[in-house]
């Protein structure tokens, strides 16, 4: 009787044990599964996290490298420091001679995200600061050429020579003392005329007394005006830059010989050139 009772009653504590140790077989097995899931998870933030970091110490690199490069331009063009004031985020150490691969400095600063996160959000708002102060410096840049473009400096031909000063002379017609209102530059027939800073020509025609003129206004109240052409190579309107060919010397209108009579008017009256001349 014993032995027909006892595999009845074995069967239930052996398939439920069994049944157990499966369910525990399989939930070792979901959990190595997880396991590798999240170890997988771990070494992919791991990368992305050094990756990152990377990321952040090359923007920094190249953050040092836009306040060189705002320095130095600034100091090559000569803009007041008073204008334009460089906030650098790094330090002051030259970057001239420097070199190698780039390798990223260990995480001391980001270790966590979070710390990464505001690392990020501190670098954009400088490289928005930067944006901004090169913006500035291009507009400076643009004033200082646009300055220098219109300062009236140097002579209006390239070979030549001074023949006749400005003021009191002995009118070479009359033989007359009479007033000049301008410098003779004697040279070539047919050497080219320059302008002597840019400009909107205003006249480019005969006048009395001129002959050939080009009359170029300056803005500030600053004009100039070149005589006695042969040729004429602008019209009314052109805007001309400094150093331009405007004419072709010549012996028009009331000259003795090829020279370019040579004007420079402030508000409407003519003033000595000789300032300008030798800047």
């Amino acid at each position: 009787m014993a032995l027909l009772i006892m595999p009845w009653w074995l069967a239930p504590h052996l398939i439920s044990s069994t049944h157990f140790e499966q369910q525990v077989q399989q939930a070792q097995t979901e959990n190595l599964q997880q396991r590798d899931t999240l170890m997988t998870l771990r070494l992919q933030l791991h990368g992305q996290l050094i990756e990152m970091a990377e990321h952040i110490g090359t923007l920094q690199a190249k953050s040092s490298q836009l306040d060189r490069l705002s320095e130095m331009l600034v100091q090559k063009s000569e803009i007041d420091q008073q204008e334009f004031d460089i906030a650098t985020t790094t330090s002051q150490q030259s970057m001239e001679a420097a070199g190698g691969p780039f390798a990223a400095a260990p995480a001391t600063n980001t270790e966590s995200l979070t710390e990464m996160l505001v690392e990020l959000d501190e670098l954009i708002e400088s490289y928005d600061d930067k944006q901004r102060q090169l913006e500035l410096l291009a507009v400076l840049m643009q004033q200082q050429d646009a300055e220098d473009a219109s300062w009236l400096s140097g002579r209006p031909i390239g070979e030549g020579w001074l023949s006749s000063g400005f003021g009191a002379r002995i009118d070479p017609f009359t033989g007359k003392k009479a007033s000049h209102w301008g410098v003779d530059f004697a040279g070539h027939a047919g050497s080219n005329v320059h302008t002597t800073a840019a400009g909107v020509v205003t006249w480019a025609g005969r006048r009395w007394g001129y002959g050939n003129l080009v009359e170029v206004s300056h803005g500030g109240g600053y004009t100039t005006r070149y005589g006695h052409n042969s040729e004429i190579h602008v019209a009314v309107g052109d805007v001309v830059t400094k150093g331009d060919v405007i004419a072709a010397m010549g012996s028009t209108g009331r000259s003795t010989g090829p020279h370019v009579h040579y004007e420079v008017l402030k508000n409407g009256k003519q003033v000595d050139p000789s300032p300008f001349i030798f800047r």
